[in-house]
């Protein structure tokens, strides 16, 4: 039975199996209405993000298969469709034959997607776009996989999972590739990160993951420059709404003992430009997200060296001056007080 097949497909996946056409034919069984697989696959998110993974994971892990990669796809695509029809706000297609293409459109999309992750992740880099309708004829893979990306969130989604288990790999880190590779990268997970709001928790997870990156062969510099961009993504999603995410991991990296994750230059540029980016009223979950980070022993010793500015200084007293107000006007807790008279010690008293 399909609920069977399911059960084993989860089963694969917890074990770190690898899917096979019997299992997929089993789930693709004639006869079985497409958009009852796809509801069912939409109650077990897992199984969803098993299929992706064996199109889109890299390396050894990405099924070679190009019958089996498709019968993920399909799965996949049901998958869409269905929540496409639950979700009302969400495009629904109710003719057989459109909704055959519709199907066939987004299978395409996910087939040439994962072809294309497999390209880029042998080049040395490749070129990226934030424009949709891009004017070249002859595209690179590069402009391809941005445009597909950004066009359908499925292809997105594959995306974001296949940077985010490449970067985390100790084979990436230490190839020849890495310090080439690595911004083309940073700047494929922004440009998803800007049009598709469910990325932005593994393409954080993917950033945080840059600050972790050692590599001996790779000058100070330039392994600098690598987390200096990392930082700049951060800020890209701390600004779509990832405000406490954002500032609360940077905060425990800070607070974490013998880390080398971020030296003090790299903490004056990051809260330097956080400083330039962000600006007042704040909530309270803000306020409290920017005290954790701001009260971290080496954020402190980093912002009141001579290397920090005097500019960037009187724009933190502003920031801090506007925390004082909200806590003395009763709109914060008196925990959330206590933190910002706390920071008001630290660096104006």
């Amino acid at each position: 039975s399909i609920e069977s097949a399911l059960a084993s497909l989860l089963l694969r996946h917890a074990e770190n199996k690898k899917l096979d056409d019997e299992l997929l034919d089993r789930l693709l069984s004639v006869g079985v209405d497409g958009r009852v697989v796809g509801m069912m696959l939409n109650h077990h998110p897992l199984a969803i993000r098993s299929l992706l993974g064996h199109l889109f994971r890299p390396g050894s892990s990405r099924i070679s298969s190009l019958l089996s990669r498709s019968k993920c796809a399909r799965l996949i695509s049901m998958a869409v469709m269905a929540a496409e029809k639950t979700n009302s706000k969400e495009r629904s297609v109710e003719e057989p034959q459109e909704r055959n293409q519709h199907e066939e459109d987004i299978k395409s999309s996910l087939l040439q997607g994962s072809q294309l992750c497999e390209l880029v992740e042998n080049m040395v880099s490749f070129s990226v776009t934030s424009e949709l309708e891009h004017k070249e004829t002859n595209q690179s893979a590069g402009i391809k996989l941005c445009i597909f990306s950004m066009k359908s969130a499925p292809v997105a989604q594959g995306v974001v999972m296949w940077a985010d288990e490449l970067v985390s790999g100790s084979e990436f880190i230490s190839s020849a590739s890495y310090p080439t590779l690595s911004p083309s990268i940073l700047s494929l997970l922004r440009i998803i990160s800007e049009r598709h709001t469910f990325a932005r928790p593994i393409v954080l997870k993917t950033a945080l993951a840059y600050l972790r990156h050692s590599n001996s062969d790779i000058s100070y510099q330039k392994l600098n420059e690598l987390k200096q961009q990392a930082l700049r993504l951060l800020l890209c999603l701390l600004v779509r709404g990832q405000v406490a995410p954002v500032l609360d991991n940077v905060a425990i990296r800070l607070k974490k003992s013998g880390s080398s994750e971020l030296d003090a230059s790299l903490v004056r540029y990051f809260v330097g430009a956080l400083l330039d980016t962000v600006e007042g009223p704040y909530t309270v979950t803000s306020i409290r997200a920017f005290t954790g980070l701001l009260t971290a022993d080496r954020c402190i010793d980093a912002l009141k060296s001579t290397y920090f500015s005097e500019g960037l200084k009187s724009k933190l007293m502003t920031m801090i001056g506007s925390f004082k107000e909200a806590a003395t006007s009763g709109s914060t807790s008196k925990d959330t007080a206590e933190k910002v008279a706390n920071l008001v010690k630290i660096y104006v008293d």
